[in-house]
């Protein structure tokens, strides 16, 4: 850990935010390079002992004047209009710098947080020298406080945190790429770039696995690995083709049955996310992919994610409250049988909903309910589906009273929002736990 720490050594160094991350650099740098010279940047004034602050706008005018800068994923540079420089850079730029060799990390629009975990349930399984952290929650300086010779780092890596960075994991899962976040970039492209920093930097003896969907990446020097639907190329990979999973190497080509039935994870894209999750566990540990097959149908999804919240009234209640782009309420859709009513919406960030539109022209759900900033929008695109029950909503408990009015008996009610929820929730997890609590409320007998 002397070269990292190193890094902050005798330095001038300003942490630019104050959440969870610049949190833990300023816990960091203080236990393990204390002749540091450390100030704190936010938009917000911070009033806390020992703790040096400067505006956003001190920081931005005197930004040549700090040797490090450590900027917190939430801080669009775009939207500053600021370019990064030598002296601007992030936790994970820095970990990767010195721990690439230990990390697998994983990055997707979607399911990156269901992989990450199922990947560290894999190999915790042979290997209790694996630590978990990342976009998950934990801040990768936090690994590094009482490390007890880590053997990997499974990272979940959200864009904004693989935004311009030089540096991406000895093992690199790209799960998939569509449109999100257009509020931090200015257009999707520079989204797409930000996901691909996972794979850019890569070098010939580090691995990408990459889902097969993905193609005409430039450049690529890495191991590459695909996975998902099979293609019937020539590509090396796990596929998952008429209820069996089948391995390609240069050597081979094998079928390993998979029962899902047994699988607590449900949904075609999870399938994708479980090869995804075997190939690193095998690339990562040299073991055969069989060794980890049985496991993972003792793995519990994540909350929030197809979350079955119960029968209450003879309707069967799913929480998909993680669905914050179309293309997530499409899949949740296809993975379950027999969805009568769907709720859907939240803030409006300019995301393209023609294709979710199209697909609910063809779907088998007799009821679309749409809230929050995106109901009249939503609302007006999808009115005159035949045979639709179409309505709008002031807010998800209005939404979730009619559920109990409107579902056929012995039918699903899904929450899969295809939308972000700053508009009326702190973040999707509130979303998700107001959507149960509503569904007991209204379950209730004297209700």
């Amino acid at each position: 850990m002397e070269s990292i720490i190193r890094e902050f050594t005798n330095k001038k160094i300003c942490i630019w935010g104050w959440g969870r991350e610049g949190k833990s650099s300023f816990r960091f740098i203080n236990k393990f390079a204390q002749n540091s010279d450390i100030v704190i940047a936010d938009d917000h004034i911070i009033d806390e002992n020992n703790i040096n602050f400067i505006s956003q706008e001190e920081l931005i005018a005197n930004i040549d004047k700090f040797d490090i800068i450590i900027k917190s994923p939430g801080i669009s540079l775009y939207n500053l209009n600021i370019k990064k420089n030598q002296n601007i850079t992030s936790q994970i730029e820095l970990f990767l710098k010195y721990y690439k060799y230990k990390t697998i990390g994983i990055t997707g629009t979607k399911g990156k947080s269901t992989t990450t975990n199922l990947i560290y349930y894999l190999l915790k399984t042979y290997n209790d020298k694996v630590q978990i952290g990342g976009n998950i929650g934990i801040p990768v300086f936090d690994l590094l406080m009482n490390d007890n010779q880590t053997d990997w780092y499974i990272l979940e890596l959200s864009c904004h945190q693989l935004d311009q960075v030089m540096y991406s994991p000895h093992i690199a899962v790209l799960l998939n790429i569509f449109p999100e976040h257009l509020d931090y970039y200015h257009s999707f492209e520079l989204y797409k770039q930000a996901k691909l920093n996972i794979v850019t930097h890569q070098k010939s003896n580090d691995i990408a696995i990459i889902n097969s969907n993905i193609t005409n990446i430039a450049n690529l020097k890495s191991e590459i690995w695909k996975f998902g639907e099979d293609t019937l190329k020539n590509e090396r990979g796990l596929f998952y083709n008429d209820r069996n999973l089948i391995f390609k190497d240069a050597n081979q080509q094998r079928n390993l049955p998979i029962n899902r039935e047994k699988l607590k994870l449900q949904g075609k894209h999870n399938i994708y996310n479980i090869c995804a999750a075997l190939l690193s566990a095998k690339l990562s540990t040299g073991r055969d992919i069989e060794d980890f097959i049985n496991k993972i149908y003792e793995f519990q999804p994540l909350p929030h994610r197809l979350e079955y919240v119960g029968k209450y009234k003879d309707i069967y209640f799913y929480n998909d409250s993680i669905s914050t782009i179309p293309q997530s309420t499409i899949a949740a859709l296809e993975s379950l049988d027999n969805v009568d009513t769907v709720i859907i919406g939240g803030m409006n960030r300019g995301i393209d909903y023609t294709e979710l539109f199209e697909y609910f022209k063809k779907s088998t759900v007799s009821n679309i309910f749409c809230i929050g900033e995106l109901k009249d929008k939503l609302y007006q695109n999808l009115v005159n589906i035949n045979d639709k029950n179409v309505m709008k909503f002031d807010d998800l408990m209005q939404a979730v009273e009619a559920a109990y009015k409107y579902t056929t008996n012995s039918k699903i009610c899904l929450l899969s929002p295809g939308a972000a929820s700053y508009d009326q929730f702190k973040n999707f997890e509130e979303r998700g736990d107001k959507y149960k609590d509503y569904i007991e409320y209204f379950g209730r007998e004297d209700k």
